[in-house]
C-alpha cells in the first residue's frame, strides 16, 4: 500500500496538519472531473469557492482527488442545500 505523509500549507487549511493518504487512489483534477461528468474548469471553480476540497495539494499546487471522497462531499452538500 502506498502512503504519503503531507504537511498541508496553511493557505489551504486553518492550521498546519499532517495528512496520510493512499496516493494510489488519488487522481488529477481533469480525471476527477471526467469521472463526475463535468468540465475540469467547473471542478476548479468549485474548489476555488470552497465547495469541495481535494485530498491533497502537491508542492506544485496541483490538486489530487479521491473520487469516493469527492462524491461524498457533493452528496453531503446536496443534502445540506435541501
Amino acid at each position: 500500500m502506498q502512503l504519503c505523509v503531507y504537511v498541508a500549507d496553511q493557505r489551504y487549511l486553518r492550521q498546519s496538519s499532517v495528512i496520510v493518504v493512499n496516493v494510489a487512489a488519488l487522481v488529477a483534477t481533469g480525471v476527477a472531473a471526467r469521472e463526475l461528468g463535468i468540465d475540469r474548469g467547473t471542478l476548479v471553480r468549485w474548489w476555488q469557492h470552497g465547495l469541495v476540497t481535494p485530498a491533497i495539494i502537491t508542492a506544485g499546487a496541483h490538486a489530487r482527488w479521491d473520487i469516493q471522497d469527492l462524491r461524498q462531499q457533493l452528496k453531503d452538500r446536496r443534502q445540506r442545500d435541501e
